[in-house]
């Protein structure tokens, strides 16, 4: 990890979510209390102990975090991101993007490293939006950018997320075979994250590595929050929208699977919804990109228990003089609007 200088100690980072034990046990089916376990890990399912009943019309399973006696290290992604929501009231993810050449002048500190001020200013990030946040969200490129020194910037920065708060990491992969099993290794077991987001254009087979792994999130590309996405996305294929077919062929690959929808387009937004009454939404686009963030919440609202729609914000708090107040501007915006559809 960093120290005050900006260069790496040899204190290795520490996991944050499920040890490598953890994991073996629960695909062992190890502490799981149901006696089908075995059987759904036959068939390359998710152990009981981890997997919500369906209801009786079939839906996917919506998590209700007050529901489940799972303690939060082992719940499912949706359990953890469902019971961060309700608990901070907040459907707020902080997207954490850093640029050297936007970094406040403050924060390039004369003799310390370029990564070293990065880091500085993502610990200042967490650290002004931890009571707003219901989720974090790093961007993959933003560290690629920088090569080894970038991945070690990324550890340390997942390491001061405060623990137990859900973590995407925004990289859409996509790719099939042995390439996938190591993206999926990457995200989930060597960086330890809780979901990522997934490019589904090469279909299941590139994504069942992520889609398989049994306590995390896939948040699927659906409808991006560019305009030139509708190039493609919005293409009629048998009477619908491309995104639509997208998103409920998402659905069917099973209970990991969420989606990433903007916000900047709320009429599609609820189009989706109207498809997948029951699927988690990251929706980018309510800040610099200028998606409406009322509209689009009561597009993509389920329910006060689980809400289904996450809101991303990168640019806009890095770029505020206050990072804190303006989380906390969005938050309470969401919450009145919570209220109001909670009460209709």
């Amino acid at each position: 990890m960093l120290t005050e200088s900006g260069h790496w100690s040899a204190l290795p980072v520490q996991p944050r979510c499920l040890t490598s034990v953890r994991r073996r046990q629960i695909r062992s089916g190890k502490g799981c209390s149901s006696s089908r376990t075995s059987r759904r890990l036959a068939r390359g399912g998710i152990p009981a102990c981890l997997e919500p009943s369906v209801s009786e019309d079939g839906r996917h399973p919506a998590y209700n975090p007050s529901a489940s006696p799972i303690p939060i290290s082992d719940m499912h992604f949706w359990q953890r991101l469902a019971a961060s929501a309700r608990e901070r009231r907040s459907l707020l993810c902080v997207g954490l993007d850093p640029v050297v050449e936007r970094l406040p002048e403050a924060f390039c500190r004369p003799g310390r490293s370029n990564i070293g001020n990065l880091l500085a200013w993502n610990t200042h990030i967490i650290e002004e939006t931890a009571e707003w946040a219901a989720a974090y969200k790093p961007n993959l490129g933003f560290y690629l950018a920088h090569g080894v020194d970038g991945m070690r910037l990324l550890e340390d920065t997942l390491a001061r997320i405060p623990s137990g708060r859900p973590v995407i990491l925004d990289a859409k992969f996509g790719d099939i075979g042995a390439t996938a099993e190591g993206y999926a290794q990457f995200c989930f077991g060597t960086l330890g994250v809780g979901a990522v987001t997934l490019n589904p254009y090469l279909g299941r087979d590139g994504l069942a590595p992520f889609l398989d792994w049994p306590d995390k999130g896939c948040f699927v590309l659906a409808h991006s929050s560019n305009p030139d996405g509708q190039a493609f996305q919005g293409r009629s294929l048998d009477g619908e929208p491309l995104f639509i077919q997208v998103a409920q062929t998402a659905r069917a690959w099973g209970p990991n699977s969420g989606l990433v929808v903007g916000a900047t387009d709320p009429r599609s937004l609820r189009q989706v919804r109207a498809a997948v009454p029951d699927l988690w939404f990251l929706a980018p686009g309510i800040g610099t990109q200028g998606g409406a963030l009322e509209e689009s919440l009561a597009a993509g609202w389920i329910s006060r228990d689980v809400p289904g729609v996450l809101f991303n914000a990168s640019s806009s708090l890095a770029q505020a003089r206050e990072p804190a107040e303006a989380a906390g501007r969005l938050v309470r915006a969401m919450r009145s609007q919570m209220d109001a559809l909670a009460a209709t």
